[in-house]
């Protein structure tokens, strides 16, 4: 959820937690620097099926890659184990920073909406090659979280876009359950397929003009927009010229 914020993995945190710190030494300016090697967080939560789980992730887990990236803190693990008895149970990885997290079995969100027992709705999302996803947990979250820096100058302040249009609309419809919600997914979908038949329909009449221009045709009772009215369609004629230069259909 380091997206609320502003940050990705352990770049949104402070370097006491994943680099150094200091520590005072007596009533002087001094300090003494403390180096971390490792940092994580531990968490313990539970369900409304009373299901207590652990989770642990690497704040610096010292595992950092060629170009300085900490591969560890891209992970969550978690135990189906109460905090003091981890070391008693198996811990199972669950992947994080990527674009299926929300959906893959094995990504964070996907799993923890099915722990918490959400139903996320679909929802447009522009990122998308389909241009449906879930609605984020991340998005629905930053209605309960408020960040301090940014997060009382306005409702849902650090929300992420994510790719989802009218995202704090569709965030409050569904804490609310709304069925708003659902329409303006379907009014969406169908304003979506609307655009594709009238892009489709303008780089046919391109098409059309072109090939007019080339057979020196001409075309009449073309409807100026995109129409239903099959009566319209139906009376459109091409009149091509002849070796006489006369036009005929």
């Amino acid at each position: 959820m380091e997206e609320l914020l502003g940050g990705k993995n352990e770049k949104a945190l402070g370097k006491s937690l994943k680099k150094e710190f200091e520590i005072p030494l007596g009533d002087d300016d001094m300090y003494e620097v403390k180096q971390i090697r490792y940092s994580t967080i531990l968490m313990e939560i539970s369900n409304s099926k009373d299901e207590v789980v652990t989770l642990r992730r690497y704040i610096n887990s010292g595992e950092v890659d060629l170009k300085g990236n900490d591969q560890g803190t891209k992970k969550i693990h978690y135990y189906y184990n109460p905090l003091d008895e981890i070391g008693e149970g198996k811990s199972q990885a669950l992947f994080l920073r990527n674009e299926n997290n929300n959906s893959d079995e094995h990504g964070f969100y996907a799993w923890l909406a099915n722990y918490i027992g959400l139903a996320l709705p679909e929802v447009l999302n522009t990122s998308k090659s389909n241009g449906i996803s879930e609605l984020y947990l991340q998005t629905i979250f930053s209605a309960a979280f408020i960040e301090q820096t940014k997060g009382w100058s306005d409702f849902l302040a650090t929300i992420p876009y994510f790719g989802i249009p009218k995202n704090k609309q569709k965030v409050v419809e569904f804490i609310l359950d709304l069925k708003e919600l659902e329409i303006s997914n379907e009014k969406e979908k169908i304003n979506k397929r609307e655009k594709e038949i009238t892009d489709n329909w303008n780089l046919t009449m391109s098409k059309l003009d072109i090939l007019l221009g080339e057979y020196e045709a001409q075309i009449s009772n073309r409807p100026q927009a995109i129409t239903a009215e099959t009566k319209s369609i139906s009376s459109m004629a091409i009149f091509v010229a002849d070796d006489e230069g006369q036009l005929k259909t």
